[in-house]
């Protein structure tokens, strides 16, 4: 296949808006949807001049299928308009992002680096711009009254992730193996500590976790692909079950001797009143989007609980929040029974074609790292549909991907079970 030859204009545009990418989901997220519809109009205008790389089938299938299945479910849903409105947006993420993903793999070496320096700039931009928060003794609390875990949350998320992509060039330069571990364990130190400074748990530990099914993949690549294709789906398909009987209210005072922080007990809470709801009406689901015009989002819990000091605290929270804080949860609540297969095919797929594809191990590591902190970021802490969450990730997947060879290291063998 020719690779796409960008105009001048198309490559100065892609180029500040991967540079961007960062700085923006730190200072402003939403502006991160607008970084992908450029990039997916971009490559849908290249597709019609020139044929793009093929992504596989099945993946793209059930990427489309979800937001689909979700326009279906406004037939039934408790607030059909929503549930209409919201299986469009998605869709047309979903779309714009195939065809960034597409057009990334179709591109030139030279402008592959390009967008590649682009990215490393501004993702060093982006911790810079949490640092000055940092050193400034928080001025973000003062003027916008929210805490830099709160402020900067989604900047630390996609920065998380935006650490693989960066990583793995640094792995494939042409240095020597201890100036290439030098310079990947500064960075991961300087991500880690910032991550650290902003308090934003979620990042810090879907990064962690990554790093450890990295290691894993690395060094024992048959049984951690054998493990993650059977736990994870596995996961998907229970996690209602242990939502229902786990976190029933008697036992969170319990889980409040080790966990102290008020926003993950709430998050107990909801996921098993969301639970019990699914198990109301299992097959066909309220509709997507239907979490937010639930009734439960208008009754109240009073609930208490022991800080760190051992001091008790009194709280009244929403019994459903806007979204479950939960991926797994919110499929199967909005999109039912045939929504939850969507997912867990989904969650399979796309550890089959990280492991079974004819990446080197490196990539492959690298793959199953940021496929890690991808899926811990989904299930604890944000909603399935928000937009600013699926462009960021759609950006950092099409870069990602573009850095993937395609082709076998010698002597490495594609593992099948």
């Amino acid at each position: 296949m020719t690779p796409v030859v960008l105009s001048s204009c198309a490559r100065r545009l892609l180029t500040g808006i991967i540079f961007l990418f960062i700085p923006l989901s730190v200072m402003a997220p939403h502006g991160v949807v607008w970084e992908i519809i450029i990039a997916g109009l971009t490559g849908l205008y290249y597709s019609r001049k020139q044929p793009l790389a093929d992504l596989p089938k099945p993946l793209t299938s059930l990427l489309l299928l979800i937001p689909l299945w979700g326009l279906v479910t406004a037939v039934w849903s408790t607030h059909p308009l929503s549930s209409l409105v919201m299986g469009l947006k998605i869709l047309g993420l979903v779309v714009l992002g195939l065809y960034w993903c597409r057009l990334t793999l179709s591109l030139p070496k030279a402008i592959q680096k390009s967008f590649i320096h682009a990215l490393i700039g501004g993702l060093l931009l982006g911790i810079f711009f949490l640092l000055i928060d940092v050193w400034s003794g928080h001025l973000w609390q003062t003027f916008w009254k929210k805490s830099s875990a709160k402020a900067f949350a989604q900047g630390s998320l996609l920065i998380s992730l935006a650490s693989w992509p960066t990583l793995l060039w640094i792995l494939q330069r042409p240095y020597s193996l201890r100036l290439r571990l030098s310079l990947g364990i500064c960075l991961l130190f300087s991500v880690f500590w910032t991550l650290l400074q902003i308090d934003c748990d979620t990042s810090f530990i879907g990064l962690f976790l990554g790093f450890c099914v990295f290691s894993g993949t690395f060094l024992l690549p048959r049984l951690a692909s054998r493990g993650m294709r059977l736990f994870i789906p596995l996961f998907v398909i229970c996690f209602p079950l242990i939502s229902l009987h786990a976190f029933k209210p008697d036992y969170i005072p319990t889980y409040n001797a080790y966990i102290h922080s008020p926003s993950y007990l709430d998050r107990l809470y909801i996921w098993h009143d969301v639970a019990t709801s699914i198990f109301e009406h299992p097959w066909r689901g309220i509709g997507m989007d239907g979490t937010h015009y639930h009734e439960n989002t208008h009754v109240m819990r009073d609930w208490s609980y022991i800080d760190e000091k051992g001091k008790t605290h009194q709280h009244q929270t929403a019994r459903f929040s806007m979204h479950p804080h939960n991926a797994i949860l919110q499929l199967w609540l909005e999109l039912g029974f045939i929504g939850m297969i969507l997912g867990t095919l989904l969650t399979y797929q796309t550890l089959f074609h990280i492991y079974h594809s004819h990446l080197r191990l490196i990539e492959k590591a690298i793959g199953a790292g940021l496929f890690t902190g991808t899926f811990l970021v989904v299930w604890v802490s944000l909603g399935f549909w928000q937009n600013w969450w699926i462009s960021g990730l759609w950006m950092i997947i099409g870069l990602t991907i573009m850095m993937f060879k395609g082709q076998k290291e010698t002597n490495e063998t594609v593992y099948h079970s």
